[in-house]
């Protein structure tokens, strides 16, 4: 049969126009069914502000600084607030007494971590113990962690933390104007002598800066990746996936920063120039050190050397952003008190 161009381009626009007709209609239902789902998970949930189908609040998160926006609604709604990434639930906490009464209280129901499919997972490899959920993985990664860090270890770092603590006293007296930058170093110090029995004397050296701009990209990821609210885009054959360009090139500098950081230590120790640390104790005890045995080869988890990598970055990581902080409301709170203890004199003295 010979059919004409005009009437096969009107044969052909038939099924053409019911295949948009019934993704539009697909689509319309799915938004729905999505608005009504999201609405009966809202009336369960604390109070929030209210999202679009299938996106929640995602176009409300900033990829920059999202704790900001987070502050904003913890002042509209109240200390505990909802809001939903995708159809991804999430619980903002925004004062202490809210988080104890969950995490603290309830910690039978809160104990575990969600699905951190970007942070977690394309960037770290669930390798990083912060992001595992509870199970075998982060006992392991626990043990590893409280070997270096329990009460009675903690008595041997008092030394290293006053030689930190006259070195930042010294800089301050020196350069009063950069007073929060010194403060960033003893935290710097601190972690890195803790974990890798080395101190840090700038913020510009290499391995400070590659740790800051790690913990940056981190603290930039919630809201920011759509596969976070769709994790079936995982799916996709791997070209497709173009979520994965950015932690995957991350993931690398991280590799490259812990790696070398782990070459270190073994290189001092075989020199008998490293001092005892969490990376020799865990090198060690994981049979990675020259001359070692494993103590830990009956163990139904076991580590190989780039889990020890991410495992004993873990106080350098975190660390450096969490003693800075203290310090840092500690000397608000003593500028807050002079001013006040100021503005009392004057009176009494008026």
């Amino acid at each position: 049969m010979v059919v004409s161009i005009h009437n096969a381009g009107e044969f052909l626009s038939i099924p053409t126009w019911n295949q948009l007709l019934l993704g539009a209609l697909s689509i319309s239902i799915l938004v729905l069914w999505s608005s009504g789902a999201l609405d009966i998970r809202r009336r369960r949930m604390p109070p929030g502000p209210r999202g679009l189908p299938l996106v929640g609040n995602k176009h409300q998160v900033p990829s920059i600084k999202p704790w900001r926006m987070f502050k904003k609604w913890n002042e509209q709604y109240g200390p505990v607030v909802s809001l939903h990434l995708g159809r991804t639930p999430v619980i903002v906490l925004g004062t202490a007494r809210a988080a104890w009464e969950i995490l603290d209280k309830r910690s039978d129901i809160y104990s575990s971590r969600p699905r951190f499919v970007v942070a977690g997972e394309i960037l770290s490899d669930n390798r990083r113990g912060l992001m595992l959920p509870y199970g075998e993985e982060w006992r392991k990664y626990r043990k590893v962690l409280h070997s270096g860090l329990h009460a009675r270890r903690a008595e041997t770092y008092k030394d290293m933390q006053s030689l930190e603590s006259k070195a930042t006293l010294r800089d301050i007296l020196l350069h009063p104007e950069a007073w929060d930058a010194n403060i960033q170093r003893y935290a710097a110090s601190v972690a890195v002598s803790l974990s890798y029995g080395k101190r840090v004397h700038s913020m510009d050296e290499w391995i400070v800066r590659e740790n800051v701009a790690a913990m940056d990209y981190i603290d930039s990821i919630p809201g920011k990746y759509l596969v976070e609210s769709w994790p079936w885009l995982l799916k996709l054959p791997r070209f497709l996936q173009w979520f994965r360009r950015e932690p995957e090139e991350y993931k690398q500098r991280d590799i490259k920063l812990y790696t070398s950081l782990i070459d270190d230590v073994k290189n001092r120790m075989a020199e008998g120039k490293c001092p005892d640390c969490l990376t020799s104790q865990t090198l060690s005890d994981e049979g990675f050190a020259p001359g070692s045995e494993n103590k830990r080869k009956n163990e139904k988890v076991r580590f190989d050397e780039l889990d020890v990598a991410y495992t004993v970055a873990s106080p350098f990581g975190a660390g450096i952003e969490t003693v800075s902080g203290v310090v840092f409301s500690i000397n608000l709170k003593a500028d807050a008190q002079s001013l006040v203890d100021g503005r009392k004199f004057s009176v009494v003295h008026a």
